[in-house]
């Protein structure tokens, strides 16, 4: 399947900020998937539904993490998008998490009825 159209020129900006953390992360492939999986999920963060289309607000979260499984740093599958707030929630090595490497378990699907299967839901609060 060709997924190229859907990259587009980068957003503005994007060259201009700086980008934290490894060196993985200021190279061309990262930010096209990175893209891709905010434009797979709507530019919402996947924990609480949060609009992250904003500079700066989106994080791409890999969900098992990527030193521990580099066969899967650009695996779409493996990665989602979140808001600041979800993603420091999720990660006890940033110092903000509940435990030791304590992640989010996002649940998708719908019932017959059209609600959500994730008790964690935003639409439940």
């Amino acid at each position: 399947m060709d997924i190229s159209h859907l990259a587009g020129p980068p957003r503005r900006g994007v060259a201009q900020r700086k980008l934290s953390g490894s060196p993985f992360y200021y190279s061309k492939r990262w930010r096209y998937v990175r893209r891709l999986v905010l434009l797979r999920d709507h530019y919402r963060c996947v924990k609480c539904g949060a609009d992250v289309s904003g500079p700066g607000q989106a994080r791409v979260d890999h969900i098992s993490p990527r030193l521990s499984h580099p066969h899967l740093a650009y695996d779409i599958a493996n990665l989602r998008s979140l808001c600041s707030r979800c993603d420091n929630q999720s990660h006890a090595e940033k110092g903000h998490g509940k435990g030791s490497h304590q992640r989010i378990e996002i649940i998708k699907g719908f019932d017959r009825n059209g609600e959500p299967l994730d008790p964690n839901h935003h639409w439940k609060r």
